[in-house]
């Protein structure tokens, strides 16, 4: 069943995410909620290489969940249990799930913010 999340309330997509077994969220602008939250709920997450879907980083997932077609989802959902354990959905997972949290961004921010501000000046001889 596909279903296009637009419009539903915060309760009823929580219900959506722990049913998914794959989630589709292409050209993403930002880290968006949706994929995120539903990858943590066990979902196989596919993007593909439009804006926020290029990041490596951000979106570890292996080439062939980068890559949006019918095949690939109809092996996700056949496949479930092998495609849910891929290296990359499996660092997708602990990257959210464990490594990024609010102490890990405020100190991104930190150092971000610290890398604004002018050098020091040298002190006079």
């Amino acid at each position: 069943k596909v279903i296009d999340v637009n419009g539903y309330s915060r309760d009823q997509l929580l219900q959506l995410q722990m049913k998914a077994k794959v989630v589709v969220d292409l050209c993403m602008r930002g880290t968006e909620r949706m994929p995120l939250e539903s990858i943590l709920h066990g979902a196989v997450f596919f993007t593909n290489t439009c804006l926020t879907g290029t990041d490596k980083d951000d979106y570890p997932v292996s080439e062939s969940h980068r890559t949006v077609n019918v095949e690939g989802i109809l092996k996700a959902i056949h496949n479930y249990a092998e495609e849910v354990m891929d290296l990359g959905q499996v660092k997708l997972r602990r990257l959210y799930g464990f490594e990024r949290n609010r102490e890990s961004m405020a100190r991104d921010v930190e150092r971000w913010a610290s890398s604004l501000l002018p050098a020091p000046l040298p002190l006079p001889a």
